[in-house]
């Protein structure tokens, strides 16, 4: 029996970047989640080039079926891509295709699974490792900034706070000043800058609230609290601070050179390593809590 056709409507014939820019977006996406929208783009990218290798045009809706994703996931791993890769790629089209799918724009659901991944450990820094990481960054020379702010103080400031609150990277270098309150010892930390969308409120270590004293980030009238650093606004990738951070970890000893320390030693390490003292101290479910996840499953991955 010869396999049945998709039935394809004049809308799927669409291309697939306008129905996600003008469609998919404006639908299940607000204009706070820019990293998700830019993430998104990458993998319908993605998609026309594997469509332009294999049929020369780029991608209509039409295009979303088993075959063709099976076909280009497996043409990411040929390019080298990781697997972890190739399944966020699936899991971005299975999405939009969800949504073309529900409107009636195609007419059969997915059925391609991603890649099995292959489940590591997480990895968090030790008590001694922090310690030596904090001594590394308040032992740099220079300043930061058009104002220049002592190193000494700008880098320990911004690593105590990710360790007293958890929180990505992205939504530490958003927090407002007007938000940081040093005599309660507390920060409120916006729902526009997090994935949960939810507001959460944090109580500092006394170390960052020291130096965040010495940071004076009200006194000088800084909008954001680690507005000093003067690179990387308007990306996502902070790729200047990654490199910032990896200086750091090499010179508190922990790794020998910049190359040798890979991206999951970075800011994400330090929410994986606030999760996993919370955990310790206060349960599972509190870690799961304050992290924002949507389930303690996720959790587990970070302790």
């Amino acid at each position: 029996m010869s396999p049945i056709p998709h039935r394809v409507t004049p809308q799927a014939s669409m291309l697939l970047s306008s129905f996600y820019d003008h469609v998919y977006v404006p639908d299940r996406f607000d204009a706070a989640q820019k990293s998700t929208i830019k993430s998104y783009h990458v993998d319908v990218n993605l998609f026309n080039k594997w469509m332009a290798s294999r049929e020369q045009r780029v991608a209509r809706v039409a295009d979303l079926n088993d075959t063709n994703i099976k076909a280009a996931m497996a043409w990411l791993r040929a390019q080298g891509r990781a697997v972890a890769t190739a399944n966020r790629f699936y899991r971005t089209l299975k999405a939009i295709h969800g949504l073309a799918y529900q409107l009636e724009l195609l007419d059969k659901p997915l059925r391609t699974k991603p890649f099995k991944e292959s489940k590591r450990e997480p990895e968090a820094w030790l008590p001694d490792e922090i310690e030596a990481i904090i001594r590394a960054a308040a032992k740099q020379s220079g300043t930061i900034g058009v104002d220049h702010t002592p190193a000494n103080v700008w880098g320990p400031a911004l690593l105590l706070f990710i360790l007293s609150t958890g929180v990505r990277i992205s939504a530490a270098m958003a927090t407002p000043t007007s938000r940081l309150d040093l005599d309660r010892g507390e920060v409120l930390i916006r729902a526009e800058t997090q994935k949960q969308r939810a507001d959460q409120r944090f109580q500092l270590l006394p170390s960052a609230v020291g130096y965040l004293r010495k940071l004076d980030a009200h006194g000088r009238g800084l909008v954001r609290v680690f507005d000093d650093w003067p690179k990387d606004r308007g990306v996502e990738s902070w790729l200047k601070l990654n490199a910032w951070l990896r200086k750091i970890i090499c010179a508190a000893g922990l790794r020998k050179r910049r190359k040798d320390c890979p991206r999951t030693d970075l800011f994400h390490k330090l929410r994986k390593t606030f999760a996993t003292q919370v955990a310790s101290r206060s349960g599972l479910p509190t870690a799961c809590a304050m992290l924002g996840h949507s389930s303690m499953d996720v959790t587990k991955r970070y302790i």
